[in-house]
């Protein structure tokens, strides 16, 4: 057995930010997250030693694991006013950005919300910077996550200032995937999911930051206020979710992003199970002919082809199955 290849990939739910675990994979998120999306390490630290109240919200940090390895860092805030599993990062180191790492690790993230919450839509906010141009990590995000089922909202939005960094008040987009495959949402459920992003995560995200700066937590208020603003005049009623892009994989379903179950064909099960009752009602001929006529030979004329039917019928109910 000297010649068995085996790789892993696991996720750890980070708890204490003084542990080695999460200084590393806060380590691989500072290296590799864009200036223009980033939050300061100092601030989740800051955010993670306060008390926070989890009435609206709770928050989640984990270790993106690979062969024992960690490779990158997840931070998730679950928004329950809209039931709403929001991915604030999900980073991995440079030379790990590649599909065959990102799949299996992003579906232990939505494994892990799928057992531990009881939630309505993924939602993932990604940036676009000027010109259109995407910064590296949202352009990965933005050709992988149609693969796991997320649909991009066609809407103006911005991402808001990440505290005093500057650089972060760009354009983005939402995108969102549903718990139960849905073409659209209606405006009013977008409504609540934009209000419960910019107001119960960035909001109360900068009160905590600005504790001690009530002079600074007031102007980010306002302008977070001003920004919800713009972001919530649409005339649109209905928001078209479309199709995400998958495989052409006949295991792969794009509704679930998960691998199908083999369904067996109906026609087959039909003809099957019709064939099975015929074969039945001229046993039970054999047996009634026999029992009137009470000789073997009867018997033996009638039974011989049946037992070489039933034995055809059960060839075609097998291929069936496989």
């Amino acid at each position: 057995m000297d010649d068995v290849y085996y790789s892993s990939f696991s996720i750890k739910a980070l708890k204490n930010y003084k542990d080695t675990e999460f200084k590393e994979a806060l380590k691989i998120y500072k290296i590799n997250t864009p200036p223009e999306i980033e939050t300061d390490v100092e601030e989740i630290e800051h955010f993670i030693k306060s008390k926070t109240n989890k009435e609206k919200r709770e928050m989640y940090y984990f270790a993106l694991i690979f062969n024992e390895k960690i490779i990158g860092y997840c931070q998730v805030a679950f928004l329950k006013e809209t039931k709403i599993v929001f991915i604030d990062y999900f980073t991995l180191d440079k030379e790990f950005k590649t599909n065959i790492t990102f799949f299996p690790l992003f579906n232990l993230i939505l494994g892990y919300f799928n057992e531990h919450v009881d939630y309505r839509y993924f939602v993932v906010e990604t940036g676009i910077g000027e010109n259109g141009i995407l910064d590296e990590d949202s352009k990965f995000l933005n050709d992988f996550l149609p693969l796991v089922g997320f649909h991009t909202i066609k809407l103006p939005y911005k991402q808001p200032l990440l505290g005093d960094n500057t650089q972060s008040a760009i354009n983005g987009q939402i995108m969102i995937r549903a718990k139960i495959g849905q073409t659209n949402i209606n405006r009013t459920t977008y409504h609540n999911i934009i209000n419960d992003i910019l107001y119960n995560h960035y909001v109360d995200w900068y009160n905590v930051i600005y504790s001690n700066d009530s002079q600074k937590k007031e102007k980010y208020k306002k302008y977070i206020d001003e920004i919800t603003k713009e972001l919530l005049d649409f005339e649109v009623e209905t928001i078209p979710l479309g199709k995400p892009q998958c495989s052409n994989c006949a295991y792969f379903n794009g509704e679930t992003s998960s691998l199908k179950t083999q369904k067996r064909n109906k026609k087959r099960k039909i003809i099957s199970t019709l064939i099975l009752v015929f074969g039945a009602l001229v046993l039970t001929i054999g047996i009634i002919i026999f029992l009137l006529n009470n000789t073997m030979e009867n018997f033996y004329y009638m039974f011989s082809p049946l037992v070489a039917f039933l034995a055809c019928v059960t060839s075609y109910i097998v291929k069936d199955k496989h």
